[in-house]
């Protein structure tokens, strides 16, 4: 999903997400024996934030004034209430044994998704959609 002043790291997500499709076709058509699983996690409780708040004012990414501000405080409240790391290395686990490809963590982004997906189709606007914040 993508959000206002978070380019750098949507773009590396999309990137990884792109990778992977394009791995598993390839894989796919030289009949694999390994697999690829696409980790999309929701909320983890990390120290992610901090690169965040190191960010330069001014830099690609980063908001002026007040802005910046509230959005790493909400960041940082978001991976607070976030996964255990070590549940989500659990779930990595049975995901890469059990052969799937997608594996999203939780479902508190499925609504977000679902939206921009409804956009993407119908060649409509993209809106800025979150998962509830606990």
């Amino acid at each position: 999903m993508s959000s206002p002043f978070n380019a750098p790291y949507a773009i590396s997500k999309h990137g990884a997400v792109t990778l992977a499709e394009t791995l598993f076709h390839e894989l796919t058509t030289e009949g694999p024996t390994v697999g690829v699983t696409c980790l999309c996690p929701g909320s983890v409780n990390t120290n992610i934030a901090n690169a965040m708040a190191a960010r330069p004012s001014g830099s690609v990414g980063s908001a002026k004034g007040n802005l910046g501000n509230q959005i790493l405080e909400i960041s940082q409240r978001a991976l607070l209430g976030g996964l255990d790391p070590a549940g989500v290395g659990d779930q990595v686990y049975d995901a890469v044994l059990g052969g799937d490809f997608w594996l999203f963590t939780d479902e508190n982004w499925n609504a977000p998704i679902a939206a921009r997906a409804t956009e993407v189709a119908q060649r409509l606007q993209p809106q800025f959609q979150t998962p509830p914040l606990g």
